[in-house]
């Protein structure tokens, strides 16, 4: 193992940091050189987290400079997260998709909880297959049966799984704002940090996000946001991404949890340490803004193998609640967070047995593109 900055490498021994950092890693390290030219490690340290804003600072300042007196919130309401959807060609009349419609939209015999849900975040892996790239051999095989007259494979593009999401979409919005961040399959670019969903490919959800040419004005409740994303709900700074960061992280480091990793990530003051060694990145000259400069309230990551939710607290008085977000196709379980008093509840959407055995066939196709 080594140290690297910009003056050159190092060669280390001592404490096996293989344990506990991977390349990306910011660190000191303190130890003696020896004879040969190794440095001998004693003890490392991390940056540690960085400062974190006050609860509605933002709006606070933007009122200051405006000299106008802030106003009287009311109490904030919670915050629903799901992850995974993976619409595809045959989802669109599936009964675990309507069973979320229902229940985010108060049509489920739930609806004293459904109305406490004041904004949706979709955090990543929306579609199932939204790349137009195939692997070459994939490519290769699918030409050669194309060529076959009496080949009756379907072609790889299909349009249906977009359509799905739009009509998903749009039967929340008039009920819930919502917050899109694109996954590894989504169509946007795949080096970090990947752009937003563009809103051509949604024909009628866009009109939830832009303004009408005629009237200028929007419906209003649409956000479709990057990957890493930063943002504030409820005057609380949150930090989502789609879950590549930690999955990647996830291959290194042994026995980890999702939420460790990301307790990491805040600690080391990067997103994205992996990148861009095996997690591809866009690479930025002057400022990376896979870097943190402040440090969120809230940090959530879509698409992990099960829920998970962890508080840490740093010593100037940091508070961050860490939540690992399953994939809705596996778990059908969506995440809440009530976003005053920050407790953390799982809403699981029962599909009865056609449900569990649909997706036992998930689970068995994804641990087959796995091998």
């Amino acid at each position: 193992m080594v140290l690297e900055d910009e003056s050159g490498r190092l060669h280390i021994a001592g404490l096996p940091l293989h344990r506990h950092y991977v390349t990306g890693c910011i660190l000191a390290a303190l130890g003696t050189e020896e004879a040969d030219g190794t440095f001998r490690i004693v003890a490392t340290h991390t940056a540690g987290l960085p400062r974190q804003p006050l609860r509605w600072e933002r709006d606070e300042i933007t009122l200051s400079r405006q000299k106008q007196i802030a106003p009287q919130r009311e109490r904030a309401g919670k915050l629903a997260i799901v992850s995974g959807l993976n619409l595809g060609a045959e989802d669109g009349n599936e009964l675990w998709l309507d069973l979320l419609v229902e229940y985010l939209t108060g049509e489920a015999s739930t609806q004293d909880e459904s109305s406490k849900i004041t904004r949706l975040v979709i955090a990543g892996g929306s579609l199932a297959r939204g790349s137009p790239i195939l692997p070459r051999d994939e490519f290769e095989a699918q030409k050669l049966s194309a060529e076959d007259e009496n080949a009756d494979e379907p072609t790889w593009y299909e349009p249906e799984p977009m359509a799905c999401l739009d009509e998903f979409l749009c039967d929340i919005l008039p009920t819930l704002p919502i917050t899109m961040l694109p996954g590894a399959r989504d169509p946007t670019n795949v080096a970090l940090p990947q752009q937003p969903i563009h809103p051509t490919l949604l024909p009628n959800t866009k009109f939830y996000a832009e303004p009408l040419r005629e009237s200028k004005e929007s419906l209003n409740g649409f956000d479709a946001v990057t990957n890493p994303w930063v943002g504030d709900i409820d005057g609380y700074r949150v930090l989502g991404t789609g879950g590549q960061t930690v999955t990647d992280l996830l291959k290194y480091i042994k026995h980890g949890k999702s939420v460790d990793a990301m307790e990491n990530m805040l600690q080391w003051r990067c997103v994205a340490p992996t990148a861009p060694d095996t997690l591809w990145c866009y690479p930025f000259q002057d400022k990376d803004p896979l870097m943190l400069t402040e440090c969120p309230h809230i940090y959530f990551a879509g698409c992990q193998k099960k829920f998970d939710k962890k508080i840490i607290e740093g010593p100037a008085g940091q508070k961050v609640l860490l939540v690992s977000v399953p994939k809705f196709r596996l778990s059908c379980e969506i995440v809440l967070v009530d976003m005053e008093s920050w407790d953390v509840e799982v809403v699981k959407l029962g599909a009865g047995k056609a449900g569990k055995e649909k997706r036992a066939k998930v689970r068995a196709e994804e641990g087959k593109e796995l091998a």
